[in-house]
């Protein structure tokens, strides 16, 4: 009788061992160079860094990066190139040209009734004497306050008659709650175009990005990159 070393088994066995090891050595060689590449993209690239990591910002640190980047004239030098971006996203038309567009931040309600209200970011412009302005209420975090949208409609309202527009920017695409705006009204106003929701990870993560194509200065585009990385990772 043969062996057991002589059977076909055996055989079989052993041309299977030799692929196996074959296939190893190949697969070895190959992450040998994978690792490489993913080194020298590490040096050049530094994707896992992220300037966000130290800052931590909160709702006003947002709210105050938003403002900054809006401004036309701020000091990312790209003037209304960033503003334009928004408000096409937004969908919001205007006969004010953009460069003559201020951005205030915390912009006190002195129109109504109550005084302490502050909305995040107002974008005023002027054209021939008529005023345009643009409310943003940042929630990333915060629940509203009652009455709290309605009082930023009606301060708008009162300062800029039909020339404005609201943008309630949140992490969900709900809304503001009907504690803070009657939903009926909420749903008028946002069928009208004049009031918007936009969320982080929708319409302001792609603005971001959209922001970043067509910025022409290396330090912005950093700063933007990082920003909608920080978006889409803790606020998506």
């Amino acid at each position: 009788m043969n062996s057991m070393s002589d059977s076909p088994i055996s055989g079989v066995s052993e041309t299977f061992k030799s692929r196996v090891l074959e296939y190893l050595s190949t697969l070895r060689a190959k992450l040998v160079v994978c690792r490489a590449e993913i080194e020298e993209r590490v040096r050049s690239e530094s994707p896992d860094f992220n300037v966000f990591q130290f800052i931590q910002p909160d709702e006003n640190r947002l709210s105050d990066i938003i403002a900054a980047l809006l401004d036309p004239n701020g000091n990312h030098g790209q003037g209304e190139l960033f503003l334009a971006e928004f408000l096409e996203i937004a969908g919001i038309a205007t006969d004010v040209p953009l460069e003559a567009f201020r951005v205030v931040r915390e912009d006190c309600t002195t129109q109504i009734a109550n005084p302490l209200r502050r909305i995040d970011i107002v974008l005023i412009g002027s054209v021939n004497g008529r005023s345009f302005g643009i409310g943003i209420e940042n929630k990333p975090w915060a629940v509203d306050q009652p009455n709290q949208v309605k009082d930023y409609v009606d301060e708008l309202v009162s300062r800029f008659k039909d020339r404005w527009h609201m943008i309630y920017l949140c992490r969900e695409g709900s809304g503001p709650t009907a504690s803070s705006i009657c939903a009926t009204s909420w749903e008028t106003l946002r069928s009208s175009g004049k009031c918007k929701v936009m969320t982080f990870r929708g319409e302001f993560s792609a603005w971001l990005k959209r922001c970043f194509k067509v910025c022409k200065s290396l330090y912005p585009r950093a700063f933007l990159q990082n920003f909608a990385a920080y978006i889409d990772s803790h606020l998506s």
